[in-house]
């Protein structure tokens, strides 16, 4: 125990010299950038200092930490030379009884889907955040075409896959899109399940250990993804299976069509979130340098064939379009941290979760650093999935380094959860003096164990085991529910009362935060930048008065009291100048003032 005293105190005097330095850490803010945000602006901000003080605060424990073992033993750079240098064989796979646990796992993870009361989804819309895909579907339903309708801040499939659901499905209708959106939160599941079994095949454990190792590991990552409110949410899908391919790969190293796949599944990710699109990108970019390091130019070559092959592709056959698309991402990108950022607390200063996400970085990388430091050549494969793994949740986490609430830094450090738990529970399986014979009422133990877990009600889930006998049914009827299902009271009278107050307008304009308007309205936006909360920026609040001009809508829904991000009398300045000049106050109908235009 005395050999760890010394390393755990110089990491924690570095820890806490990391946090005096934290607010020390600033970029000035280009005061030229006048783009109006929730919070980078008004202080100052440059979008860059979360990012910077992330990776000193991490940086100076770690190198402190690999100093110290450098310098006492002088063998960690040796093993990190050992492990970048490795010629490494593919895995001997022949493990039937995890096969047979990761099957009896899967069975149950879809049992439990169809124990979901599907009914029960029909619950009042989000009228910000559901309206950014709705609104934009409807757009795109309307003119045949995506980019022209509307200004893609999520990505495409993040903002046009209703349109598509649709389009297969025959029913437009909000509840189909919220079934899509389980149906992929299943997928997330089986991903977990299936990169839990490809660590358990790396890691040096005796099989009965294996088999608790999965069976640990599968119930931590499925405990973070419920139906009603998870952390790997819909865009972490790609990211999910990208790594699925990334464990293939390093189990298969001489099989080059894993390669192929990354390389294909990075370029296709651009068409998926926008932000996910840059995660995926950047591993791929540290996987090419890895190749790099190791002298295989066959494996490097492949790799940027493959990731090019889709964007030369799309280049030639949508020339136009594909040159929009880049300029239309390029816009989010350098905006979007301007409008919605939110500053990071500072470690240790009252804010539970920001510091414990941070906590748990600093242990998942002291621990991968003590695996390096003791290097057993059985676990290579292991630690460099781990050392992938980790790179993954350092780079994902800037999800939550940009928007700094609650809900954010815990999406954001989920992929964080992966290489915490498998290096965590394999380090604890690994010093268990005393075997295991893993017999028949063990095995059956740990079965019932995962089984009573998966059906244990989670918030908003709303599962019942015999729910499973009228699945199809609750199915269905989710998907047949009216619009009017998902709006209170009032919106559902705003909705008739401006439908036939702009019956004879082709398009409507909202002012306000509340996108799905533009949905319950069944008409086109009169702009493309549907969406108020990102259109700050003031070359997009002219385009928007462009539109407005040229499409002179009767109306403008221009205030609501039901509004949860405020007015945007103040963040649009340009465009609220337009309508006040050219718009005068028509009504208020209960919670919303109407403008109409000037004779």
């Amino acid at each position: 125990m005395k050999k760890y005293i010394l390393p755990l105190s110089l990491f924690i005097l570095a820890t806490i010299f990391s946090t005096l330095i934290w607010e020390l850490i600033k970029i000035p803010f280009d005061i030229s950038k006048q783009i109006t945000g929730e919070s980078y602006l008004k202080n100052l901000h440059h979008p860059l200092n979360d990012s910077l003080r992330f990776i000193a605060f991490l940086s100076i424990p770690f190198l402190t930490l690999i100093s110290f073992y450098q310098i006492t033993e002088k063998k960690f750079f040796k093993n990190t030379k050992y492990i970048l240098r490795y010629d490494f064989n593919d895995i001997n796979l022949k493990y039937h009884l995890l096969n047979k646990f990761f099957y009896i796992f899967l069975i149950l993870v879809l049992f439990e889907f169809f124990t979901l009361d599907f009914n029960s989804y029909n619950y009042h819309i989000d009228i910000f955040h559901e309206g950014l895909w709705l609104s934009a579907s409807q757009n795109s339903k309307f003119s045949d075409q995506f980019l022209e309708s509307s200004y893609i801040t999520r990505g495409f499939f993040g903002n046009f896959h209703p349109y598509f659901i649709w389009k297969i499905l025959g029913i437009e209708s909000i509840g189909s899109i919220r079934f899509f959106h389980l149906t992929i939160i299943l997928l997330n599941k089986i991903l977990l399940l299936l990169i839990a079994k490809k660590i358990t095949e790396m890691v040096d454990l005796k099989i009965d250990f294996k088999l608790i190792f999965f069976s640990l590991l599968s119930l931590i990552f499925l405990f973070f993804t419920s139906y009603g409110e998870p952390i790997f949410i819909i865009r972490s899908f790609l990211l999910l299976f990208y790594i699925l391919i990334l464990l293939n790969f390093f189990t298969n190293y001489k099989s080059r069509k894993f390669i192929i796949i990354l390389g294909l599944t990075t370029s296709l990710s651009i068409f998926w979130f926008i932000d996910i699109s840059a995660y995926i990108n950047l591993i791929t970019l540290i996987l090419a340098i890895f190749f790099l390091i190791r002298s295989e130019f066959k494996n490097l070559l492949l790799l940027i064939i493959s990731t090019i092959t889709i964007w030369t592709l799309c280049f030639f056959v949508f020339p136009l379009g594909f040159d929009a698309f880049i300029a239309n991402t390029l816009s989010v990108i350098s905006t979007i941290e301007y409008i919605q950022g939110l500053i990071y607390p500072t470690p240790f200063s009252g804010d539970f979760r920001s510091t414990r996400a941070l906590m748990m970085f600093l242990v998942s990388g002291a621990l991968i650093i003590y695996l390096i430091k003791d290097l057993n050549h059985n676990n290579l494969h292991f630690i460099l999935s781990a050392i992938f793994l980790f790179l993954i949740g350092l780079i994902h986490f800037k999800y939550g380094l940009s928007r700094s609430d609650s809900a954010h830094i815990k999406i954001g450090q989920s992929f964080a959860y992966l290489p915490f738990f498998a290096v965590l529970i394999f380090i604890i399986l690994r010093n268990l003096r005393k075997k295991i014979n893993l017999n028949f009422y063990l095995s059956s133990l740990l079965i019932i164990l995962f089984l009573i877990f998966i059906n244990i009600e989670k918030k908003y889930e709303n599962k019942n085991i015999f729910n499973v006998i009228s699945s199809f049914s609750s199915i269905n009827k989710l998907l047949s529910y009216e619009d009017n299902v998902y709006l209170d009271k009032d919106y559902n009278n705003f909705v008739i009362y401006y439908k036939n107050l702009t019956d004879i307008d082709k398009c409507v304009t909202i002012f306000t935060h509340e996108t799905a308007l533009i949905y319950f309205l069944k008409k086109p936006s009169c702009s493309k930048f549907y969406k108020m909360y990102t259109a700050s920026p003031r070359n997009i609040q002219n385009q928007i008065i462009e539109d407005i001009d040229l499409k002179k809508p009767t109306f403008i829904v221009y205030n609501s009291n039901k509004d949860l991000y405020g007015s945007n009398r103040d963040n649009l300045e340009l465009v609220n100048k337009f309508i006040t000049s050219n718009y005068q106050f028509y009504e208020k109908f209960k919670n919303w003032e109407i403008y109409k235009i000037k004779k």
